[in-house]
Formats: structure tokens, sequence, C-alpha cells
């Protein structure tokens, strides 16, 4: 099963600016958590606030 491309998204931005492939881990993780709830799926999209966090 492929990875969605908001993760992707993340995981490119990270290697971009060259962070510790364990950095990149817990983002990918971080995100996977506070962007789906075990009952009701995805939440509202965060990506813009990941995108900030990023820039």
């Amino acid at each position: 099963m492929g990875e969605s491309a908001f993760l992707q998204s993340i995981r490119d931005a990270v290697r971009v600016r060259h962070y510790a492939r364990s950095t990149e881990k817990a983002y990918v993780a971080w995100a996977r958590m506070s962007s789906y709830s075990s009952t009701s799926g995805p939440r509202v999209s965060a990506g813009p606030l990941y995108a900030a966090a990023l820039d």
C-alpha cells in the first residue's frame, strides 16, 4: 500500500533540508498521529500548518 501524497510531501520537505533520518521519522509519525483519530478517520487537513512549520 502506498503512502499518501501528504506524508510524502513532508518527507520530501525534510529531506531537502537535510534533516536526520530520525527527525524525518518523527515528523511523519507526528503528522500521522495528529491527522487521524482511531474512530473518526481523517480530521481537518493540517497541510498548511505543517507547510508553515517547515518553511
